[in-house]
């Protein structure tokens, strides 16, 4: 066997390693996909509670949730969910373990000139779906219930500084007094 047939060879038993790797990376994603879907459903749901608070992109495995208010101020809180589901790797073997969810939260503040604007970043982990969802939950309830709650001071602010106008002051003429007779 020639040089150039062992170089051959070689190659095609790469490309079955290549080929193995993708069977094992499609199955991976369509696994994926198959548990991400009732995640998907219960945080459609979940946002639907207040949807003008909220915007989601989706995947086959993942989500991007913007939830987001602007301020009475005009400033602008924005919070950004990005939601992805993975498995545990066994080494040395890289077998596939438990999924897990990761939630990469990214909150921004926007101070409009008072200060510059404000960037936080942070990444949790969740095994169950129902962990998940209630941290989904709770960060929504959050936002949405913070910016009904200043929606509603600013109205009532609003109001208050209004003249009132059901007690309009009722204009007095002066008039001069009748003349006596003698």
């Amino acid at each position: 066997m020639s040089l150039r047939d062992e170089v051959y060879k070689l190659i095609d038993i790469e490309r079955e390693k290549l080929t193995q790797r993708d069977v094992v990376h499609a199955k991976r994603e369509e696994r994926k996909t198959i548990i991400f879907y009732p995640v998907k459903s219960v945080i459609t749901e979940i946002l639907s509670a207040a949807p003008e608070f909220a915007q989601a992109t989706y995947h086959s495995t993942g989500a991007r949730i913007k939830i987001g208010r602007d301020l009475p101020s005009g400033r602008t809180a924005e919070i950004t969910l990005t939601v992805r589901i993975d498995f545990e790797r066994k080494y040395p073997t890289y077998a596939d373990g438990a999924p897990y969810f990761t939630v990469e939260e990214e909150r921004y503040y926007d101070f409009s000139g008072f200060q510059p604007s404000e960037t936080s970043s942070s990444k949790k982990n969740f095994t169950t779906e129902s962990e998940l969802a209630e941290y989904l939950a709770g960060t929504f309830v959050t936002i949405v219930a913070s910016a009904r709650h200043s929606a509603q001071l600013k109205e009532k602010s609003k109001r208050q500084n209004e003249p009132n106008n059901a007690a309009e002051p009722i204009p007095m003429s002066v008039t001069a007094p009748a003349e006596q007779e003698p």
